[in-house]
């Protein structure tokens, strides 16, 4: 008998402590959890064999997958609809055209780490992401990595790409990805309009996630970037239908989140722990902040109310 998944998901530094903090490692974990969560080499593409999805009375259980996790092939599970209820692009579709989206899907598992696209190969794919979180970035001409994005649950990985993919991702947790082939969803889209409008709306809010980053990147200082980031990261949770009190999930490593707001390490670590004190923020767990004063958060964004 095949044992159901356990998800757990493992952060990294902790948002409630200094620099010096000490990273949660998955060797802190025993049996199959300790081993499912063990950090492959970073950005590289894993020949492991992924796992599927299949349902089995309403339990996610693991199965043959495809060879990579950018080929998803392979998929011998069936599909449940009801994982896809944090996405806006199926919650925006009418019966049929989801259903037939639905069925085009193929589920598979990503372990943490595991490169799903890289920049620069032929976008074959549009995935969906169903639990986990993803990390999307670029290279910059110093060879260095420049974060431009996290994708959460309902969130779409190449909505946006041409003929090759702009820019690489990979998981930052263990996560399960709903792939369509780009030529499939082209057809379904032509013949359900209703799909066609949802992917439209879907790929203008991706759109508007990069025009986030500029205004990030733009002439705010260390505690308006963070400010901003972290408004912007609680309107997408609430969007996939999230509690308005329940806590950020951020599982992504520190160093990542400074990339991706352009701040130095130290300096994150100072607004972090600046807006903790002011009692701004909480950090119930390593993955997790809470906020306690979005007024405040709005103050220091500039933004209005969200």
């Amino acid at each position: 008998m095949v044992k159901p998944i356990i998800k757990c998901y493992v952060g990294s530094d902790r948002f409630d402590e200094g620099i010096g903090a000490l990273r949660v490692r998955a060797s802190h974990l025993s049996g199959d959890e300790g081993r499912a969560h063990a950090d492959p080499p970073h950005n590289r593409l894993s020949s492991r064999v992924s796992t599927t999805c299949t349902v089995t009375r309403g339990v996610w259980m693991s199965g043959t997958g495809s060879h990579t996790p950018t080929d998803p092939r392979a998929h011998t599970g069936s599909w449940h609809p009801d994982r896809l209820d944090r996405s806006p692009l199926l919650r925006a579709c009418e019966a049929t055209a989801r259903a037939a989206f639905v069925k085009s899907l193929r589920c598979h598992n990503v372990q943490k780490n595991e490169l799903i696209v890289a920049e620069g190969t032929p976008s074959t794919y549009v995935h969906m992401i169903v639990d986990g979180c993803l990390m999307v970035w670029k290279q910059r001409a110093d060879r260095n990595l420049q974060v431009t994005g996290f994708l959460f649950p309902g969130d779409l990985l190449g909505a946006l790409a041409g003929v090759h993919y702009l820019y690489s991702a990979r998981a930052v947790t263990r996560s399960t990805l709903a792939s369509v082939r780009q030529t499939e969803l082209n057809e379904l889209s032509d013949t359900y309009p209703n799909l066609r409008h949802a992917l439209y709306r879907t790929v203008t809010s991706e759109f508007a996630l990069a025009q986030d980053q500029l205004l990030i990147l733009g002439a705010m200082n260390a505690a308006e970037r963070v400010a901003t980031a972290l408004l912007q990261f609680d309107r997408r949770q609430r969007a996939r239908g999230m509690d308005a009190d329940a806590p950020l999930w951020l599982p992504m490593r520190r160093t990542d989140l400074a990339s991706y707001l352009a701040l130095e390490l130290p300096t994150l670590s100072r607004a972090f722990s600046r807006l903790r004190q002011d009692g701004i923020i909480a950090c119930p767990s390593t993955t997790e902040v809470a906020l306690r004063d979005r007024k405040a958060l709005e103050r220091m964004s500039c933004e209005a109310p969200i």
